[in-house]
């Protein structure tokens, strides 16, 4: 059902999504959406996420999955819930949470549907683009933010032998976020092992260690496309000295905050 809804939303872009009823929501003017947030709708259409949809009024979640995505002017589109009566409850109760997964990010935004259409009796959702995206990582380890205005090379050699390099944003002990450099960010993508990763941290010699790239954005996307890595076989004392090195600028975060 999904696939064919595809092939024909991609046919009648840009057509009006009618309105189901008298009680349908007006048409509002949307701001453009950020590049960050079209960035990551375009993410969870390509990687057909399932939506958990929540009506206001009701404790039942219903599951959809994202058709069509427009940047110019700012909405998403829906696919028909998984239930006749969550449709029809939807069809009178327009204020939606939408909530879904993508990769280790949890995504939850509320909205209102602002027009219902449908073809070959299946419905579709129209919503604009979310204002406030509420997004996060789900952890199992400390993770600290690196120092603003601190340059904390690393570097990436692949077994193709290829080097990757990079800056440091955020550290763990499980793993980091890094900002790649784009002349060499495509030498390196989302599942690769990583046999040799170097972390400069700037106390004496840099930290070793094997790495799984558990996310890497595409450049096409970002001027500096993001990776994300977790730590493979890194020797013992290593570990020790990554601890120490988090402990200490979590130390510094916590005493900036009670200074402000």
């Amino acid at each position: 059902m999904i696939n064919k809804l595809f092939a024909w939303l991609n046919s009648i872009r840009g057509k009006f999504l009618s309105q189901s009823d008298a009680t349908a929501v007006k048409e509002i003017a949307q701001q453009p959406p950020s590049p960050e947030t079209a960035r990551l709708m375009r993410r969870l259409k390509n990687a057909r996420a399932m939506l958990t949809i929540k009506i206001a009024g009701s404790d039942e979640a219903y599951l959809s999955a994202l058709l069509e995505v427009n940047d110019e002017e700012g909405y998403i589109v829906l696919d028909e819930l998984n239930s006749k009566t969550g449709h029809r409850i939807l069809s009178r109760v327009k204020h939606i949470e939408i909530s879904t997964r993508l990769e280790d990010r949890d995504i939850k935004f509320i909205c209102d549907v602002t027009a219902i259409g449908e073809e070959r009796g299946i419905a579709y959702y129209k919503v604009p683009f979310p204002v406030d995206l509420n997004h996060q990582l789900r952890r199992k380890f400390l993770r600290i933010t690196t120092p603003k205005g601190k340059y904390l090379p690393v570097h990436l050699h692949t077994e193709a032998q290829d080097l990757v390099t990079g800056q440091l944003v955020d550290l763990s002990t499980g793993g980091f976020g890094a900002l790649l450099n784009r002349e060499t960010s495509s030498l390196v993508h989302r599942g690769d092992f990583v046999p040799r990763c170097m972390l400069y941290l700037g106390d004496h010699d840099p930290i070793e260690t094997g790495i799984e790239v558990r996310y890497c954005e595409d450049k096409q996307y970002s001027k500096t496309p993001r990776l994300g890595g977790k730590f493979v076989n890194m020797h013992q004392n290593d570990e020790r000295r990554l601890q120490r090195y988090i402990s200490h600028l979590d130390r510094i975060k916590v005493r900036n905050l009670s200074l402000n």
